[in-house]
């Protein structure tokens, strides 16, 4: 058998079709998610293309939507405490309560009061 000078990590096509059902079992069984989505993933080059597809494993991309959706909190978090303390703080020096501002962006279940045991 030709030993091949690309590492198993990337394959040309010719070679990904050949190996890959073990390719996709080997990705199906990771438990744990890499450092990053390219981590395990398994780059195939089409020859003549400048750009590669990459086989990743399903736990991988689950863990990259779960930071992703992470961040996107954050991000949502950082742009409401930036609009509050805008509202707050007002323009002309003069600031809105912060009920008023809670109402204006919608947000009024935050204004109950928690039941009492």
């Amino acid at each position: 058998m030709a030993t091949s000078k690309r590492s198993r990590q990337s394959l040309t096509t010719t070679e990904a079709r050949k190996s890959l059902p073990s390719l996709v079992k080997a990705a199906a069984r990771r438990r744990n998610p890499g450092t990053s989505l390219r981590a395990h993933a398994v780059e195939i080059a089409p020859r003549g293309e400048e750009r590669k597809a990459l086989l990743v494993p399903e736990v991988d991309i689950e863990a990259a939507e779960r930071e992703i959706a992470e961040l996107r909190e954050t991000l949502e978090d950082i742009e409401l405490m930036r609009i509050i303390e805008e509202r707050m703080v007002g323009r002309q020096g003069t600031g809105t309560p912060l009920a008023d501002v809670i109402r204006e962006l919608g947000q009024e279940d935050l204004l109950e009061e928690p039941p009492t045991a």
